[in-house]
């Protein structure tokens, strides 16, 4: 993981997606949703009314904070499950990890989410806004993709891998990206030359920090909304966010969100699922 890696799209196991189908566009970890067709920005805060679960992760620890309340990792699932018997659906599950949250907590996290079927995800960090994200359900429920069935028909030339080693080492295609910049650069030049066929698929190590997960779906998503902004300016002479639900939902066709995760590597056995 010290060089930049080769043959980086063996990574695809559970990063693959169907470009031809967005609403299939399902990745295996998570999936970006497409901006919402009020022209205030993309992925927008709940309405007020909504039930919101708010899960706190921290660094090599078997415990998370539910709504303030301590709860076990191994406890977290009949937690939640009793939580929503009492209290009625949930809309959403806010997750905020600090400075030393790892991604296999995370992963721990979310595969108990997917289990029970909550798979609407908004990502932040102390101070920062937030990112939402939906998780695929299980694999064959709800008849989800397999890895192999979504590689099927994929164009590797439209896909721009991303990967994070444990040291929080970013490499972006076949260089390493050391910088935000660099990277949203990068997304960018490929986005532009791709679309509406462009994914990006990132793939974090389990040893990788919350924080740099978290920072680069940031970019991410910052690389979609500034070519949909560009489209935009072409298409409309106007910004994104002053256009037309219906001007917005035709950016949105051009320059589909498409970003996929990968399969973590190094993982150990994980301790939920």
């Amino acid at each position: 993981m010290n060089q930049a890696p080769r043959g980086s799209l063996s990574w695809l196991r559970f990063g693959a997606a169907l470009p031809l189908f967005a609403g299939l566009l399902i990745a295996f970890g998570a999936t970006a949703r497409p901006v919402s067709p009020v022209p205030q920005g993309p992925d927008q805060a709940l309405v007020e009314q909504d039930k919101v679960i708010r899960i706190e992760i921290s660094s090599g620890s078997e415990l998370v904070q539910v709504d303030g309340e301590t709860v076990a990792l191994k406890d977290l699932k009949a937690h939640l499950e009793n939580l929503i018997a009492t209290e009625g659906p949930v809309q959403c599950v806010a997750i905020r990890g600090d400075e030393y949250a790892k991604m296999g907590i995370l992963d721990d996290v979310r595969n108990v989410l997917r289990s029970i079927g909550q798979l609407k995800i908004m990502y932040s960090a102390p101070k920062e806004p937030a990112v939402s994200r939906r998780l695929p359900p299980p694999v064959g429920v709800g008849g989800t993709v397999t890895p192999s069935e979504a590689m099927k028909g994929v164009d590797r030339n439209n896909v721009f891998v991303v990967r994070v080693n444990s040291a929080d080492k970013v490499f972006a295609g076949n260089s390493v990206s050391a910088t935000d910049a660099d990277l949203l650069a990068r997304s960018k030049d490929f986005i532009r030359e791709r679309a509406p066929r462009a994914i990006i698929s990132l793939g974090m190590d389990y040893g990788s920090s919350y924080m740099k997960f978290y920072s680069i779906q940031k970019v991410l998503k910052q690389a979609f909304d500034e070519v949909r902004d560009e489209q935009a300016h072409s298409r409309y002479g106007k910004a994104l966010a002053e256009l037309t639900p219906e001007e917005l939902e035709t950016i949105q066709m051009a320059v589909p969100l498409n970003i996929t995760e990968m399969e973590m590597r190094n993982n150990p056995q994980p301790r939920v699922r």
